[in-house]
């Protein structure tokens, strides 16, 4: 699909056979570009970790984990609830001060 893009994008061969030399690194440049060096701060790299440990079954281990400990104690089962409540806001509170501040509009036809 990407490589499809390519083509669309240019219009002389001799200039999508440059890209591509780019795009999968044998134009002899150096490996990593100063606009991805300059993009990856803490922010990505947090976001890249909790990305990544939320796509791994931890998930479904603490629920089987929780409620075996929901049957003996029912304070836990409030203290879990809450503290799901309290996570979900503070991630809500965040995308969206996010999204206020910075120049980032996630509408694409917002320019139009």
């Amino acid at each position: 699909m990407i490589n499809g893009w390519v083509f669309f994008r240019l219009e002389q061969l001799g200039e999508a056979g440059s890209y591509f030399s780019v795009m999968y690194g044998f134009s002899g440049a150096d490996r990593m570009h100063p606009r991805i060096s300059m993009d990856c701060n803490a922010l990505f790299i947090c976001s890249l970790v909790v990305g990544i440990l939320l796509s791994l079954p931890l998930y479904p281990w603490l629920r089987t984990y929780w409620r075996a400990r929901v049957k003996e104690n029912h304070l836990v089962a409030i203290s879990v609830q809450a503290a799901k409540m309290v996570l979900t806001s503070m991630i809500l509170l965040f995308a969206a001060g996010s999204i206020s501040v910075g120049a980032y509009n996630p509408f694409i036809y917002f320019r139009f």
